[in-house]
């Protein structure tokens, strides 16, 4: 490794490391699982590292929506100081993750488009990507039509995936056809950026981003079988052929109506639920989702607790970040509902100790 990369990493770690420290700490997080409502528990956010997201909101004004989008710029930020001074194969993948946000906010806008919504309506649910962003969503949105939208995007990597889909999506006006070939593309292109990287960063990053895509085309293929009764070809066609665990050959299996418990018995013997997911699939996936959810946050415990000097570093620090905001999400949603504790804290991603074993590394 040269040693302006030596030192990139160098850099890279040190960041991490400090920004690994203002993740919230278990006590913040008691206070949160314990304040009766949502005002309670934007005003103990307002007091920890979200407050200068929240803090040029009167209490009154604010929502749990709008809460969410703005603590979400926090991992914008984290994303674009690491960019900054990654080198360059990190930096692709990198952008490539954050790229993900923006593939959300396109398929957004789309449904938007289809359903005739708002562009007012639309834009607080989008994911704030402050200048990252640069899709003309809301110019596509004025267009009201999706051949005229996909048009807005010629210069971007969306517009192949999207008029390749149109006309199956004209003769079958499902958004699903569209939506399909945009993950299938995005996930492709990243899982390509990732086998750039030197072969001691690929090592490093294939368990974290590969427990992602696994994740993601394993439960596309189930769903695709248990909910929607798709095609053997079908399922083949919208999942991909590639992953860490998950392979060509698992989903092959699922698809041809083989049995889904030996399937994911092989995969994760460690799952706990097995006899859970063949005695009512249909149920138990969330379940399932949730749990590989949880895997991922292992996979960053494992890659904090070795050599620093790698481009998993970062990636799993972001990871955390993103996970710990959508415990958030849940936590506000379900703050503003009063909920007690008890009847959410299974949605939730880290529990008490794992946090705690997390901020310890």
């Amino acid at each position: 490794m040269a040693i302006a990369q030596v030192f990139s990493y160098s850099s890279l770690n040190s960041l991490t490391r400090a920004m690994m420290s203002s993740l919230l700490a278990s006590d913040e997080w008691q206070l949160l699982y314990n304040t009766p409502d949502f005002q309670g528990a934007a005003a103990i956010l307002r007091e920890s590292v979200y407050g200068p997201y929240l803090m040029s909101f009167e209490m009154s004004d604010l929502t749990p929506r709008r809460a969410v989008y703005e603590i979400r710029k926090r991992l914008t930020e984290a994303y674009v100081r690491f960019i900054g001074i990654s080198p360059k194969p990190l930096k692709i993948v990198l952008s490539e993750l954050l790229k993900l946000y923006e593939l959300d906010n396109l398929k957004a806008s789309l449904r938007g488009i289809v359903i005739g919504e708002s562009w007012d309506r639309v834009r607080h649910t989008l994911f704030p990507l402050g200048d990252f962003g640069k899709l003309p969503c809301e110019a596509m949105m004025e267009t009201g039509n999706l051949m005229d939208a996909t048009e807005l995007l010629k210069s971007t990597v969306y517009y192949d995936p999207l008029s390749r889909g149109l006309p199956r999506y004209m003769q079958e006006k499902n958004l699903f056809v569209l939506e399909v070939a945009l993950d299938l593309d995005y996930w492709r292109r990243l899982w390509k950026s990732c086998q750039k990287l030197a072969p001691s960063d690929w090592f490093q990053v294939r368990s974290l981003i590969g427990s992602v895509i696994d994740m993601n085309n394993l439960l596309w293929a189930l769903r695709y079988r248990i909910y929607y009764h798709l095609s053997e070809e079908e399922i083949i066609n919208y999942t991909l052929p590639f992953g860490y665990r998950v392979q060509d050959q698992q989903i092959r299996m699922i698809a041809s109506g083989g049995d889904i418990e030996f399937i994911l018995g092989d995969l994760y013997p460690d799952y706990p639920m097995l006899n859970e997911i063949r005695n009512d699939p249909q149920q138990n996936l969330p379940l399932l989702e949730n749990w590989l959810m949880k895997r991922s946050i292992d996979v960053c415990r494992t890659i904090f607790a070795g050599y620093p000097f790698h481009a998993g570093v970062p990636i799993a620090y972001l990871h955390l970040l993103a996970m710990e905001i959508e415990d958030l999400t849940v936590l506000m949603e379900a703050k503003s509902m009063e909920l007690p504790f008890n009847r959410f804290k299974n949605f939730l991603l880290f529990n008490q100790s794992s946090r705690e074993k997390t901020y310890q590394n």
